[in-house]
């Protein structure tokens, strides 16, 4: 059976419209079945925007290297998206995965009939592929310009734009940065102070555990709201 890896990817704004990580390993997981592809690893980014370069998304650049080593790799995505919600950028990634002489395969069918490498004698099937990415990228900004007139409509009325409360807002989870600070001024890594939480029995508030990928973010937001100071911040969860 030919080999294949997945790759999924999920944002703020794909959470949104119901496209979560569950939804997607179901989907290719269902193709890898259907095309008689033996699934051997998937290649998740979470919490990351699409408009992120390889430099924002070690998970795609993983998954590239991936497809480097292993000539002929089938590369599955729930959608063209998540690669890339800017079409420049899929067009580049496309490219480059390409190649290494990887074919690409989309869960969607529309997408999947046009995502072949580019054929001179058939320009018709790139200026397909990317009349769909046009589409898709410009109904996605519609769609935040909706959300951002809505909240700023919500702002100026109640004073309150809804969604979450940003991480930090009251005594209890400001306590709980200024401990991670400490700890990180101490020289723990970021696994070591989630090893730390998790002993003290502090959790985030859905009462789960942290990962220290959303510890690292959300120390991030908060030293952009200067709750925290941003010197040891800057380190990739792990370090």
């Amino acid at each position: 059976m030919t080999r294949a890896i997945a790759y999924l990817r999920v944002s703020t704004e794909s959470q949104l419209d119901g496209f979560g990580l569950d939804i997607q390993r179901d989907a290719v997981v269902e193709l890898a079945a259907a095309q008689g592809l033996t699934l051997v690893s998937t290649f998740t980014d979470e919490g990351i925007s699409g408009s992120e370069g390889l430099n924002g998304r070690a998970q795609l650049a993983a998954a590239l290297d991936d497809l480097c080593t292993y000539p002929g790799t089938t590369l599955l995505v729930p959608r063209l998206d998540r690669l890339a919600r800017d079409l420049m950028i899929q067009e580049q990634v496309l490219a480059d995965i390409w190649k290494t002489d990887a074919q690409v395969l989309s869960c969607s069918e529309t997408e999947r009939a046009y995502c072949h490498p580019d054929n001179p004698e058939d320009p018709a099937r790139t200026l397909i592929r990317q009349v769909l990415g046009a589409v898709a990228q410009y109904e996605r900004k519609m769609i935040h310009l909706r959300m951002t007139r809505g909240r700023r409509r919500r702002l100026a009325e109640t004073g309150w734009a809804g969604g979450p409360r940003a991480y930090g807002c009251d005594a209890h989870e400001q306590a709980v940065l200024a401990h991670v600070e400490y700890q990180r001024r101490a020289g723990l890594s970021w696994r070591q102070v989630v090893s730390d939480l998790t002993k003290r029995g502090i959790t985030k508030r859905s009462g789960r555990i942290w990962t220290a990928q959303e510890l690292h973010r959300i120390c991030t937001h908060a030293t952009e709201r200067a709750l925290i100071s941003p010197a040891l911040y800057s380190p990739a969860p792990g370090s």
